[in-house]
């Protein structure tokens, strides 16, 4: 048989030439449209960008950004100087309702914050209506006589404004906050301004000198525009380092990212509170400030730091608003000082000043120790007035000075043994408190005697027994009492009430000194919070220390401009367009994962490294939707191509080869092969002109296609490629056009299934009917002698072939071609002598013996070739081979090896057992013929030289 000479491309039409030059020129024709996909996607996405929709989804890619940054790279830098004040729930439960507030509970705030030098505070609270002056019942029922002079005194206590206004002046270091009516989103037409009265004219006059420039005409400014504004009150104003607008900016969707840094009334720019404060600390006048709408806000010799002076360039947008690069969540970022832990601060202040003051005069003038009738007299002189306050305060420091002469006398002292000995058997948790702080002092004071300059940590080691917060209080408290490396004799007793702790830090003035603060709301239940990146309820209060550090840290983060945009999704449309349809939807699946990793890397690394918004849907949306529009338009065309040749070639190639086809339509058009190691397989059915003999041609057709049909549906299912049909004969091979490494084992268990399926074949031919009458009577006969009705032999060699597109430019045919096809071939044939089914070359044997049930027949010489080949049939897969043939098997492997060893007398006596068990075992009985030939005549070889093909 030559395996070379295609009986299908006989039967394939003359047209083969039209259809291939026909699917060429369609498939040309549908390429024209592909460079041009990509740029519409390009220009849809661009009109997609004009939508809500579009703009929502970047700004939440926006906000990934930041909390990708924290993830990966941490919190950014703070500007430790930065915070806010808090009023938050607890405040709230012990001040009481906000609302019901009278200003005094910022009194002791703003008052504190002065005394401990913080450097600026920023009120975002409007204070623009007077409080009105209340006297309660409780205060008249206080007072000893009702007189002028009585009544006078509590409607001074009751100026609310009055006091705040003193705390403001004196403290000099707050910014209140103004409040400014902008101009409606959608509004059409000239600003409607509304009237002011005397003092807001009197106020705009002040902004008008006190303003930023703007560097462009005022009608042409495009800067957002208020139509009306409420400055604080006069009375407090006039005593406030400064006061501008505290309102922020919410995007669409209402999160905050950006912040107005000025709002323009009128041709005037109103500054925002940060601005201003920002100008003044970085010592820049207000009115050299340069606004230019849409590109940046320029400070001008910024004093960066002592002796370091250069320009700042905030970025805007064209409304006048900067983008905040916010630092984190609220409760991660910035300090954070409680509105009454402040408080309590200022009042642990005012009792502490007073227990030192009591402790300076006792040290000055130590007789006061025997008469301490006199002391608060001596304190009213020095401005101390309470008595009450006074007179506790004494009697505090008269139990600390008994404490600590008992402390210092037996420094192991016990407090529940002290207050024994003072005769106290049960102390309260004050008492014992107070024991122990001074305790503790002495013994700090001691260690501070040994080394002035010991670190909290090395004081904990030396003194582990107590909590390092409570160390922190009684270190802090004694080394600002040191005079020159020694301890002022004027700080016995060693006790000091407390410091307030927030966030784990006392609040001393070394702790507020320098502090740039904003004040506001942080309660559960204020109106002032809201969504921004990293949270949806933080507090807005925090928004002036984000804008303030975006600043001082020069963290800036600009938008690209919109032009740059619409390039860079036009340019990656082509880029599509030129990419896509050249890779397979595999490898474009890749490139286009790659390509979108990529840029979000490059949007991700541009946004924390340089401040770079680079636009993320507009692009992602370009690559992925260009991908899959080329992708699917691919496809379409592959369809299309798909039917031309499912039309053209599908009823003369097998489906493999039509897929390869598909993937490859230039293999129409390419003639030749490659060379690589496959599987090639030969069946026929014995006898097969007998059974033709007794049907018609319509018989004949039905039986054969039925036939064909289960067997094929076998072979392709093992993934082998039916090469061609001749008669009843199916050639085919594994390995191509599709290559499997295993594509001897497929091709060997397909042959298996395929035996397995004739057995069922036959029991359906036994029924009545099943097959003409006829058929059935050369079943029944052949059955009656012995013989298997339609037996299939089936051949498979595996080693190297030609594979491919073999014939003329007109008719071509997938098929294969080699020696290693022309064994299996000889392989299907020559099994007549042995009377097997399947029959395997040695590379086959090889890589399934594990698997399947075999056994050696012969070494033989096929007709044409000098080389004998092994020759090896397959029963069964491992363990399904049946009992009786198991036996035979052992039995013949025995004989056959006495049969190699020329002992065929013994080899012939192991055949005859085999046969014995199953008789119709053609090559037991073959070699029980053979030895009682080779006994009589003994040969030169063992090969087998077969005499025709």
């Amino acid at each position: 048989m030559s395996a070379g000479h295609s009986p299908k491309a006989q039967q394939t039409s003359s047209n083969t030439s039209l259809r291939r030059n026909t699917m060429a020129a369609a498939h040309k024709s549908d390429s024209k449209l592909q460079p041009y996909l990509g740029p519409i996607v390009g220009i849809l996405v661009l009109l997609f960008a004009l939508s809500k929709a579009y703009e929502r989804a970047e700004l939440v890619s926006y906000d990934w950004r930041f909390n990708i940054r924290n993830s990966i790279f941490g919190l950014p830098a703070m500007d430790s100087r930065l915070g806010t004040i808090e009023i938050d729930d607890q405040t709230l439960q012990v001040e009481g309702r906000w609302q019901d507030w009278t200003r005094t509970e910022y009194v002791d705030v703003v008052r504190i914050l002065g005394e401990y030098q913080a450097e600026l505070v920023g009120f975002d609270i409007y204070f623009i209506e007077p409080k009105t002056k209340l006297v309660s019942e409780k205060q008249i029922r206080a007072l000893k006589t009702i007189d002028e002079n009585q009544i006078e005194g509590l409607l001074a206590k009751a100026d609310y404004d009055q006091r705040f206004h003193d705390a403001i002046k004196q403290a000099g270091n707050v910014y209140l906050a103004q409040y400014l009516i902008p101009v409606a989103e959608h509004a059409e037409g000239p600003v409607q301004l509304r009237p002011t009265n005397a003092d807001q004219q009197q106020v705009l006059a002040h902004i008008r000198n006190h303003s930023p420039k703007l560097m462009v005409p005022a009608a042409e400014s495009t800067i957002d525009r208020g139509t009306h504004f409420e400055p604080p009150l006069k009375l407090l104003r006039d005593a406030a380092l400064g006061f501008a607008n505290a309102q922020t900016t919410e995007d669409f969707d209402g999160s905050r990212r950006r912040y107005p840094l000025v709002f323009q009334y009128e041709d005037v720019l109103f500054p925002s509170i940060a601005l201003s404060m920002v100008c003044h600390h970085l010592q820049i006048p207000i009115e050299h400030v340069e606004v230019w709408p849409g590109d940046h806000i320029r400070l001008p010799n910024a004093k960066i730091r002592e002796g370091l002076f250069k320009d700042i360039e905030i970025p805007i947008d064209d409304y006048g608003t900067m983008n905040v690069n916010w630092a984190g969540k609220w409760e991660e970022t910035f300090v954070r000082y409680p509105h009454l832990a402040l408080r309590r601060a200022a009042q642990r202040e005012d009792r502490q000043r007073l227990l030192e003051k009591i402790k300076q005069l006792v040290a000055a003038n130590p007789g006061l120790r025997r008469n301490l009738r006199g002391l608060p007299a001596l304190l009213a002189k020095e401005g101390f007035d309470d008595v009450q306050a006074a007179r506790s305060t004494i009697g505090t420091w008269m139990q600390a000075s008994g404490i600590e002469a008992a402390v210092r006398r037996e420094p192991d002292l016990d407090a529940t043994q002290f207050w024994l000995s003072k005769g106290v058997k049960d102390p309260q948790s004050a008492q014992l408190n107070l024991y122990r702080q001074i305790q503790r002092n002495n013994r700090v004071a001691a260690r501070l005697a040994e080394k002035t300059d010991i670190d909290l940590t090395a004081l904990g080691e030396a003194l582990p027994d107590y909590e390092i917060d409570d160390l922190r209080q009684s270190l802090y408290y004694l080394q600002s009492n040191l005079v020159e490396g020694t301890l002022s004799s004027s700080a016995r007793p060693l006790y000091f009430y407390p410091y307030p702790i927030a966030q784990g830090t006392l609040i001393t003035p070394d702790e507020i000194r320098g502090k740039i603060l904003f004040y506001g709301q942080t309660s559960t239940g204020s109106t002032d919070l809201s969504v921004m990146p990293f949270q949806g309820n933080y507090p807005m209060v925090g928004i002036y220390s984000n804008v303030f550090n975006t600043i001082l840290q020069e963290q800036f983060i600009r938008r690209t401009p919109l032009w740059s945009r619409i390039v860079l999704v036009l340019v990656l449309g082509l880029a599509m367009s030129l990419i896509v349809p050249k890779l397979k939807v595999l490898q474009g699946a890749v490139l286009i994962a790659v390509l979108a990793t990529l840029y979000a890397v490059v949007a991700l690394g541009s946004f924390t490294h340089l401040g770079l918004w680079l636009e993320v849907i507009g692009p992602m949306t370009t690559i992925i939707v260009g991908y899959l529009v080329l992708t699917i338009y691919g496809y379409i065309i592959k369809e299309r191509e798909k039917d031309f040749v499912q039309g053209a070639f599908g009823h003369y190639l097998s489906p493999t080869v039509i897929e390869q086809i598909m993937a490859n339509p230039e293999m129409v058009n390419q003639l030749g092969g490659e060379e690589r190691v496959m599987t090639a397989f030969f069946s026929d059915i014995a006898s097969f002109s007998t059974i033709s003999e007794c049907l018609t041609p319509g018989q004949l057709v039905d039986f054969i296609n039925g036939y064909l049909t289960e067997m094929c549906d076998i072979i392709e299912s093992y993934g082998g490629t039916i090469d061609k049909f001749e008669g009843d004969a199916i050639v085919a091979f594994f390995g191509a056009p599709i290559y499997y490494d295993d594509h001897a084992m497929r091709a060997v268990m397909s042959c298996i299934d395929q035996q397995r399926k004739l057995i069922e074949l036959r029991e359906r031919w036994n029924e009545p009917g099943a097959i003409p009458t006829p058929l059935e009577g050369l079943r029944d006969r052949w059955q009656a002698e012995g013989r298997t009705f339609a037996q299939v032999r089936i051949g498979a060699t595996t080693g190297p072939m030609i594979v491919g597109n073999m014939g003329s430019r007109s008719r071509t045919d997938y098929t294969m071609m080699g020696d290693t096809v022309n064994l299996a071939a000889r392989f299907e044939s020559g099994q007549k002598v042995y009377g097997t089914n399947i029959m395997v070359n040695d590379i086959i044997l090889d890589q399934v013996k594990d698997l399947v049930e075999s056994r050696k027949l012969d070494l033989i010489q096929v007709v044409g070739k000098e080389e004998p080949v092994t020759a090896y049939e397959i029963l069964e897969r491992k363990g399904d081979l049946n009992a009786e043939m198991m036996q035979v098997l052992e039995l013949y492997n025995e004989g056959l090896h006495a049969y190699w060893a020329f002992k065929f007398a013994e080899a012939k006596k192991l055949f005859d057992q085999a046969l014995i068990i199953v008789p119709s075992d053609g090559p037991s009985a073959l070699y029980a013929d053979r030895c009682e030939d080779f006994a009589l005549n003994p040969p030169e070889d063992l090969v087998f030289r077969a005499e025709s093909k």
